[in-house]
């Protein structure tokens, strides 16, 4: 869809195709712009408002929804979604708790028991990120790991072992 969009834009009076309009759109900023793809993502989106969507921090969690207290209510009520490891906090030790989750899933084998080698690791190093702020709400990190693993092990138990289940 976005490819066959004519986006309005400050360059010419008609639209433009994304293929385009980027290319044009760079040289004109590019002395002014500091995130590179997302300055242009960010000019393009202001001159079309209606393709945007805006995600629900829980579908993009960064840091800033905790690092200065708990910011996200969707995170809280439904647990984290999509966990956003902007500016190295995966890598380096200024949010320990996402670069622990990061470290967790990095290490997981997917041939293994979910609960045994993810959600136990990640408890664990968890206990080591109590002393930030997003260490202390543990759970909004851990809710849809938690519920993914229900639903696994609902699967696991209904279709496998219940189907061979006979009174």
């Amino acid at each position: 869809r976005i490819r066959n969009t004519q986006f309005k834009n400050n360059l010419i009076p008609t639209g433009l195709k994304w293929e385009e309009m980027l290319y044009p759109l760079y040289q004109k900023y590019k002395n002014y712009i500091t995130w590179g793809d997302q300055d242009l993502l960010n000019i393009i989106f202001y001159f079309n408002p209606e393709c945007l969507f805006l995600f629900p921090c829980q579908w993009n969690y960064r840091p800033d929804h905790c690092m200065y207290g708990s910011n996200c209510k969707g995170a809280e009520e439904e647990g984290i979604s999509i966990l956003h490891g902007s500016r190295g906090v995966y890598h380096d030790d200024k949010q320990p708790t996402f670069k622990a989750l990061y470290e967790v899933i990095r290490d997981f084998s997917f041939e293994d028991n979910l609960f045994q080698s993810m959600y136990y690791p990640l408890q664990s190093k968890f206990l080591n990120t109590v002393h930030t702020l997003c260490g202390r709400i543990p759970q909004v990190f851990l809710k849809q790991i938690e519920r993914t693993m229900k639903k696994v092990y609902e699967k696991h138990v209904i279709v496998n072992i219940g189907a061979n289940f006979r009174l």
